[in-house]
């Protein structure tokens, strides 16, 4: 039995649109997941963001509650101050720059 050569080039023709099509399955499904990757990643460094700030502001009210809670000399007292005033400015430049 003898194949003819058209069957022969059209299967082939349908073979080389397969590969091709299967070729763009993979590449819009690997776009895909490096998309879903980039969207997590922003979601995370937005919660980091934010958890930075509060940690920041944490800090502050901790050492507003020293200074004003514990019975310690004035000196002590300054510091903590400074300490507070310190966490504050890293909290509001946090929020500058993480808006």
């Amino acid at each position: 039995m003898r194949v003819s050569q058209d069957f022969i080039v059209n299967n082939r023709w349908d073979f080389i649109q397969h590969q091709f099509q299967l070729v763009e399955r993979v590449s819009w499904l690997r776009a895909k997941a490096r998309q879903d990757r980039w969207e997590e990643e922003v979601t995370l460094v937005q919660d980091q963001m934010g958890n930075t700030v509060r940690f920041f502001e944490f800090r502050q009210q901790e050492w507003l509650a020293r200074a004003s809670g514990l019975p310690i000399t004035q000196g002590h007292r300054c510091y903590a101050y400074e300490q507070a005033d310190l966490w504050g400015a890293l909290a509001q430049r946090a929020k500058r720059t993480f808006r």
